[in-house]
């Protein structure tokens, strides 16, 4: 998982992602100590293996530039079968996909606010929180 920490995306929004992730990796059974979490926003800050998302120490704050966060874990031995990028979506992306790794972008934002393009290589999903 690659997870911008960047200023624009708030708690409020990461929660929201990560308890989605939990039950998504509790489903289909992904042991909990084989999941790395990249905190990432214009520099990848730290890489951690843990057992929930919410375990992830995140740091960060400044600008966004997922490509990063994206090539860190590409380049990680033996290689990720999927990358989770949770992102607002304000980042430039890799021109090509990853190799070797299937990547789903989960864009956040609020409802009623359009949220920016992600590449046609990645599947997008959409966390949409009420503003109010």
């Amino acid at each position: 998982m690659v997870v911008d920490t960047s200023w624009s995306v708030d708690d409020a929004l990461l929660g929201r992602a990560f308890g989605e992730i939990d039950s998504a990796l509790l489903a289909i059974g992904v042991p909990g100590n084989d999941v790395s979490v990249y905190s990432c926003d214009a520099a990848v800050h730290t890489v951690q293996r843990v057992r929930r998302a919410r375990d992830a120490a995140l740091t960060g704050g400044g600008g966004t530039d997922m490509r990063l966060g994206n090539a860190a874990a590409s380049d990680q031995r033996p290689r990720h079968d999927v990358i989770v990028v949770l992102t607002d979506g304000d980042t430039p992306w890799l021109a090509t996909p990853p190799r070797g790794s299937a990547v789903i972008v989960d864009v956040l934002g609020q409802i009623g606010i359009r949220l920016p393009p992600t590449p046609p290589w990645a599947i997008r999903v959409e966390y949409l929180l009420d503003s109010g």
